[in-house]
């Protein structure tokens, strides 16, 4: 009886803890192929990193070529014409080759999300609606076919580690609205009106010479085919920041900081540049890895989401050469 509730108690404890944390994939290599048929959909969701190539005008149906482990962690559901692909609870591919197909009668919404940090290339093919939505977060996404109206709108201004780009050039919309944010990126082929909104350090190409252009936001025409946004340096930029708008010559040093923790963590790097503007960009690192940089001097590095916290490292000089831990004691 007293060995019977000890194996149920571990049985019991090794659940929990398996829901606690999610299971870590890397792909075996193997590679394996699975055809299935979907019922009908006309919208679509992708929160998986992989290269996915959708087909308009067919049955709807999906082929998904993978390292042969990895299968196993991947969700494609319907629910109300909605085609949700994604990696199921409990899971997180860390690595591997993913490749997806998917025929549909037509499609008129595609939208992306970066739940587990990146997503690959997502190509729609002989797009023809008289509207159709593209949302991204995170990955690239290309459009072709035509269109009456198109409806994009992307934004990495939550989470910087991840980017997204819309490349739109090669479907022939008549009337666009496009509102981008963070980092993010897009093109496209407006005929007759192009409504812009950008954010931050949002950029966006048109073709198509549209008649009727309007902007919002924060939107500035830096060329004939182009969009930006205006610098905005304030008082608030980092003392490195403004130091480079003064116009002081940067110094680059390299140098390789390690992630001296136990977990597996994600960082997020932020500096000068020449012109003012700073850069910013994402990287995760495992537990004790090392990571080589070559970034100017005064550079900070941040946690995840942590923009608002003090820097766990600021670069100076002396580190040239070096490798430098990332937490101090007292961070960890």
């Amino acid at each position: 009886m007293k060995n019977s509730f000890l194996l149920l108690f571990f049985a019991v404890l090794g659940t929990a803890m398996s829901h606690g944390q999610n299971r870590l994939l890397h792909g075996n290599g193997m590679e394996k192929t699975a055809l299935t048929s979907l019922v009908d959909f006309h919208e679509l969701i992708i929160d998986l990193r992989a290269n996915v190539t959708i087909h308009n005008g067919g049955m709807p149906k999906m082929s998904i070529r993978c390292d042969a482990n990895l299968m196993k962690a991947i969700s494609a559901e319907v629910t109300d014409q909605k085609l949700l692909i994604r990696v199921k609870p409990g899971y997180w591919i860390e690595s591997g080759s993913i490749d997806i197909t998917l025929w549909v009668p037509f499609l008129t919404h595609l939208e992306t999300r970066g739940t587990q940090t990146d997503i690959g290339t997502i190509e729609v093919t002989t797009i023809d609606t008289e509207v159709f939505t593209c949302k991204v977060l995170a990955g690239k996404v290309i459009l072709q076919g035509q269109t009456n109206r198109l409806f994009v709108s992307s934004s990495n201004h939550s989470n910087q580690f991840i980017s997204g780009t819309i490349d739109a050039s090669g479907l022939e919309a008549q009337w666009v609205d496009a509102d981008i944010r963070g980092s993010n990126s897009a093109r496209v082929y407006a005929v007759q009106a192009l409504h812009v909104r950008l954010q931050d350090q949002a950029t966006l190409k048109f073709s198509g010479y549209p008649s009727l252009i309007t902007k919002r936001g924060k939107a500035l025409q830096t060329s004939p085919d182009e969009f930006g946004v205006e610098p905005d340096l304030t008082s608030s930029e980092s003392d490195v920041l403004h130091d480079a708008s003064q116009g002081s010559s940067l110094s680059y040093v390299t140098f390789k900081v390690r992630n001296n923790s136990l977990r597996r963590q994600n960082f997020l790097i932020k500096g000068p540049t020449e012109n003012g503007r700073g850069f910013s960009y994402g990287f995760p690192m495992m537990p004790f890895a090392t990571r080589s940089e070559t970034i100017p001097v005064g550079t900070k590095i941040f946690p995840e989401s942590g923009l608002h916290l003090r820097p766990l490292l600021i670069v100076k000089a002396e580190d040239a050469g070096t490798v430098i831990d990332i937490f101090n004691p007292a961070q960890q």
